[in-house]
């Protein structure tokens, strides 16, 4: 029953995160906007982290564009993944 509580809670979190990116930003955020989402307070932190491979998100370039970009909706997928991770942890 907790489960089932936590997929519905999850998802209702997932809709409305989703809902805001889309309407802020769009279906592809990049740049500072980018590092901001995921929670990086610099460039340079996000950089490091993404170096290191300690972002577990698919981030890519744009032809002809600088800087790297990723879906919302990856990005929607891995701020919940870090919440219920961290939660997890904790307990």
């Amino acid at each position: 029953m907790e489960e089932i509580r936590a997929s519905n809670e999850k998802e209702v979190l997932a809709k409305k995160i989703h809902s805001d990116l889309m309407a802020l930003f769009g279906p592809v955020i990049g740049g500072e906007d980018l590092h901001k989402v995921l929670g990086y307070k610099t460039g340079a932190a996000f950089r490091l982290a993404f170096k290191q491979g300690d972002i577990n998100l698919s981030i890519f370039k744009i032809d002809k564009r600088r800087g790297k970009f990723a879906l919302t909706e990856d990005i929607v997928a891995w701020l919940i993944e870090q919440k219920y991770k961290s939660i997890k942890e904790k307990e």
